[in-house]
C-alpha cells in the first residue's frame, strides 16, 4: 500500500497537481529529510578532505618554492661590520715622503716596581725587577706595533 501510494503522489507532482498536504505525505513516505541530512554529510566529509588536500599541496608548493629560493640566492662574503664601515684613504707616496716638523712631546715612563708590585703581591715568592725587564713608554708619535710588543713583553716578563 505504500508503495502504491508514493507512486501515485509522485504522478500527481510530475502532472503539477499535488497539493501542499500531499507533497508533506510524499516527503514523510520517502524519508526525504533524512536521505537529504545523509547527502549533505557526506558531501561535507567530501569537501574537509578536498581542501585539507589542496591546503597541503599549497603549503608543500610554497614551502618548496621558499627552500628553492634560499639556496638559490647568491650571499656576498662581506660581514655586516665592514658594510657599515668607511673606507679611508691611503695617502699617496709624495704625502708619506715629506719632511714634516715634530714637536717635541713629553713621554710617560711606567715604574716597573710599582706596576709590578701590586701584581704580584698574591704570590708567595715576590721577586725584584731587573734591568732587562722592558719599560713601556710612548707619546703620541709611536708606531701601535712597537706599543702592542712592549706591552706584551711587559705583561708576560
Amino acid at each position: 500500500m505504500k508503495q502504491e501510494t508514493i507512486k501515485a503522489l509522485l504522478a500527481k507532482r510530475k502532472a503539477g497537481t499535488l497539493t501542499d498536504e500531499e507533497l508533506e505525505m510524499l516527503n514523510r513516505l520517502t524519508r526525504r529529510d533524512e536521505v537529504v541530512a545523509g547527502a549533505e554529510r557526506q558531501a561535507k566529509v567530501i569537501v574537509t578532505r578536498r581542501r585539507r588536500a589542496l591546503a597541503a599541496c599549497v603549503a608543500t608548493f610554497v614551502m618548496a618554492g621558499a627552500v628553492g629560493l634560499l639556496f638559490t640566492q647568491r650571499h656576498e662574503t662581506v660581514p655586516m661590520v665592514a658594510q657599515n664601515e668607511t673606507v679611508e684613504e691611503m695617502p699617496e707616496e709624495e704625502d708619506i715622503m715629506t719632511p714634516v716638523e715634530v714637536e717635541p712631546q713629553q713621554t710617560a715612563a711606567v715604574n716597573v716596581e710599582k706596576a709590578v708590585a701590586p701584581a704580584k703581591a698574591d704570590r708567595k715568592h715576590t721577586t725584584k725587577p731587573t734591568a732587562e725587564d722592558p719599560v713601556v713608554m710612548c707619546n703620541s708619535q709611536c708606531d701601535a706595533d712597537s706599543v702592542i710588543s712592549d706591552i706584551w713583553k711587559f705583561l708576560t716578563a
